[in-house]
């Protein structure tokens, strides 16, 4: 499939409408997407709900049975069971699905785009998918791209510590709970008198007040959470390096925060670059604001 050169304004379609959904929504309106019409879909839990977007009222539509023809771009937040079961289906109808979840990220006719750092992976659209990194890997490969552009990458050993948003609306759900719960219950925190902890559901241990040294779940005998292997094979697809040209060691963590992730990483390069380099390079950077002693480099 050729590089998809759209009418504009265009017409899109959003596919789930909770955390990540309704604020792809609002991002959409807040910096002028020359969009026309817009649609929503989303479960039988939701839909026939009605939506205000802007100035338009939106009704919600049954995401597994509607008719996406007529659209020009799909944005998918729903999770990897619904992209995996309906996405060649929704493509096949005319538009071209853009995919939040891990469904097609390691698939080798998908691309997995970050508009910063491989743009031109666009022109290899095979099955009119393009797959979104996870937010760490998205985070780590945009600042690494320019560094990589300078010096070459060599290794990385990373440490993430994210967010209870990135379990959606039942992970952040359950974080608040807990946090009502235990910010009462101080004397029981300062004395480590952890039985009486709300017992968590979403997450495999407790989040309120704490950092949990996992996120993501161990699967297939790995000794890495679905959560670090994400990290490891979706930063050497977007490199387009090997596991041997690029050897990665990940550590994520969940933290006690709502929104926003964070990283520490240590990153080896071929060729020599000081941190002044890193910093001049890294301060007129696109989509990075760059904290030091001197303030915010834009």
């Amino acid at each position: 499939m050729e590089a998809v050169a759209r009418k504009e304004p265009v017409d899109i379609g959003i596919v789930g409408y909770q955390l990540v959904g309704s604020k792809l929504g609002e991002i959409l309106l807040d910096r002028g997407f020359p969009f026309d019409a817009m649609r929503i879909f989303a479960s039988e839990r939701s839909a026939g709900q009605t939506v205000e977007l802007g100035d338009r009222e939106v009704t919600i539509e049954l995401a597994s049975e509607a008719d996406y023809s007529g659209l020009d771009i799909v944005f998918n937040a729903a999770p990897a069971e619904f992209s995996k079961e309906h996405a060649e289906r929704i493509q096949q109808q005319g538009p071209l699905f853009i995919d939040s979840s891990s469904a097609w990220r390691q698939d080798p006719r998908v691309p997995l785009l970050i508009p910063e750092v491989n743009p031109g992976v666009v022109d290899t659209i095979e099955l009119g998918i393009v797959a979104k990194p996870n937010c760490t890997t998205t985070l780590g490969a945009l600042v690494l791209h320019y560094l990589h552009q300078e010096a070459g990458l060599k290794s990385i050993t990373a440490s993430s510590y994210q967010s209870t948003s990135g379990q959606g609306r039942r992970g952040v759900d359950e974080h608040s709970d807990q946090l009502r719960q235990m910010i009462k219950r101080e004397h029981e925190l300062l004395h480590g008198q952890a039985n009486r902890y709300p017992q968590p559901r979403v997450f495999p241990t407790i989040t309120a007040l704490n950092v949990a040294p996992m996120a993501g779940t161990f699967e297939d005998g790995s000794d890495h959470t679905t959560e670090e292997l994400k990290f490891k094979n979706e930063m050497r697809k977007i490199f387009g390096l090997t596991r041997k040209d690029l050897p990665i060691d990940v550590t994520c963590a969940r933290s006690s925060v709502v929104n926003g992730h964070s990283l520490s990483i240590h990153a080896e390069f071929e060729s020599e670059i000081t941190a002044a380099r890193a910093h001049e390079i890294l301060a007129r950077a696109e989509g990075i604001e760059l904290h030091g002693q001197d303030g915010v480099s834009r």
